[in-house]
């Protein structure tokens, strides 16, 4: 099947040369590649996320009656996946993808194919220079304009040859799932601790101030009366005689 679609795809920008990617900058904490996160999306342009999932590779054949997923119609939509590449030795390795319609891919910050014209499924395929156990972010944004869809993306490692007789390609294998990494990685979650007030210390020698209510006196209510006492009488004094 896959010799068949060789013959009649061409390749395209076989000759040109990428500059160095960059590596990524946060590399992912899995020990075993899970795959790309694939956000799905109505329209041709994507207008409207629909839903997100982990995808193993980028190998999918749309027939344009099934939709790739649920909220979106299947002979327009778009896809974008997302993640980082680990880059198993060093070397120059050549990337080729069908798309059946559009596609573009960026690895380390680098555009290295991109084409988006509704002519059917064609191949197109880049050098590009990866540094062995090196993580690059990745970015496949695919287009399908109408009726069915077809995308992939291969890779050829460094150590493979690359072949091209009346526009055939030997040796393409489609980036297996443990160079794949879906992006956000795994993090730790910290559970959130309650927050504690501090109880307030007074300054040494110091004596408690008391609060004392003072009372008003209501003027409703009677005064209550006051007793008066009387003076004592002073003893008259006696004349002599």
């Amino acid at each position: 099947m896959r010799q068949a679609i060789g013959v009649l795809v061409f390749v395209s920008g076989l000759a040109g040369h990428c500059v160095a990617q960059i590596p990524s900058a946060r590399p992912p904490k899995r020990l075993v590649g899970d795959g790309l996160k694939g956000e799905y999306f109505s329209g041709y342009a994507f207008n409207k996320l629909a839903g997100s999932r982990i995808d193993p590779s980028i190998n999918a054949f749309y027939d344009g009656h099934k939709p790739p997923m649920s909220g979106i119609t299947p002979q327009v939509f778009s896809i974008r996946w997302s993640g980082q590449l680990l880059a198993p030795e060093s070397g120059q390795y050549i990337f080729t993808a069908i798309a059946d319609d559009g596609i573009r891919v960026t690895i380390g910050g680098q555009v290295i194919l991109q084409n988006w014209r509704d002519k059917g499924r064609k191949l197109f395929s880049r050098r590009v220079n990866l540094q062995g156990g090196t993580f690059y972010k990745i970015q496949v944004d695919y287009v399908n304009y109408s009726n069915g869809g077809f995308v992939d993306l291969d890779w050829d490692l460094p150590r493979k040859e690359l072949y091209s007789m009346a526009g055939f390609m030997e040796n393409r294998t489609i980036i297996p799932t443990a160079y794949l990494f879906s992006d956000p990685t795994e993090t730790p979650k910290v559970a959130t601790l309650p927050t504690v007030t501090k109880p307030k210390v007074k300054p040494a020698g110091t004596s408690p101030v008391i609060a004392v209510k003072k009372s008003t006196p209501d003027a409703t209510q009677p005064k209550a009366s006051v007793p008066i006492i009387p003076k004592p009488a002073m003893p008259l004094a006696i004349q002599p005689p």
